[in-house]
């Protein structure tokens, strides 16, 4: 948000890091959420896949 004369990070803002296979099957995500001034990781996905890229297993892992 513009605040005067700079930007402002406000409120719901995150940042969505993910790592995808060689056949662009996502393998891992990891969403950080801003607090105080810093992203921070708060949940991560990850999803493995059979030799005909169906996803086999999937894991969450959050943290509150």
């Amino acid at each position: 948000m513009w605040m005067g004369t700079d930007w402002s990070q406000q409120g719901n803002n995150y940042h969505r890091d993910i790592t995808r296979d060689e056949r662009g099957n996502i393998t891992f995500a990891e969403v950080s959420v801003l607090y105080e001034g810093e992203y921070d990781p708060t949940e991560r996905f990850s999803v493995e896949y059979d030799g005909d890229g169906v996803a086999r297993a999937d894991a969450r892992q959050k943290r509150w």
